[in-house]
């Protein structure tokens, strides 16, 4: 039996594919978690050193309260070194700020079991709201994993290619709730956000 084939409708179905294909590459996208990856990146997490941010918690909140005893945490921020070998943290920093300087921002800066602290004179503080690292959150090194298992992993052998990961809120930054935020960059493709849920390890949406 034959069949009649709607040459018309084909090509407006391709037409529209197409269409809808420039347009994401042009704005962006914005991708909703809502599954388990389809890449196998199981392999990452031999290759993975990660520092924990809450084993520096305590020592940069004494360094934050030598500077000022009103000090709040905006910030944490775990930044690595990525090869096709190894996904690798480099330092961690704590960001402060006090209600009392605004013109004035606090650095901690961690690495290797050592902490130092210094003050850094901006326009104004950022605005954004304080962070509290809960003992229920998950930590940097189980964070990063799931960045790297959900879009991550694409970055990893690329030349020149970034991490970061942040504990901070979550857009806007003056009062949205608090999350892991992983960031991706090579310097050639627009760079990638993995928003993580810091208490239950959900990811809540992939921005791109």
């Amino acid at each position: 039996m034959n069949r009649m084939i709607d040459w018309q409708s084909l090509a407006i179905s391709k037409w529209q594919r197409w269409f809808t294909i420039a347009i994401v590459l042009l704005v962006g996208c914005t991708v909703p978690f809502d599954g388990i990856p389809t890449e196998d990146t199981t392999r990452y997490e031999s290759q993975m050193q990660v520092s924990s941010a809450r084993e520096y918690l305590e020592e940069a909140w004494r360094l934050g309260r030598e500077w000022r005893t009103d000090v709040e945490l905006k910030q944490i921020r775990v930044n690595f070194a990525m090869t096709a070998m190894l996904v690798r943290s480099t330092n961690i920093d704590f960001t402060f700020e006090s209600p009392s300087e605004d013109r004035v921002r606090f650095y901690v800066h961690c690495l290797m079991g050592t902490c130092s602290g210094s003050g850094v004179r901006i326009p104004m503080t950022s605005g954004w709201g304080a962070v509290d690292f809960d003992e229920d959150m998950i930590d940097s090194d189980e964070a990063a994993l799931i960045a790297i298992q959900n879009g991550g992993a694409e970055y990893v052998d690329l030349p020149r290619a970034f991490m970061s990961l942040s504990l901070l809120r979550d857009s806007p930054r003056s009062e949205g709730s608090v999350v892991w935020e992983g960031y991706f960059a090579d310097g050639v493709r627009k760079p990638l956000y993995v928003v993580i849920d810091p208490y239950t390890g959900d990811v809540l949406r992939i921005d791109q």
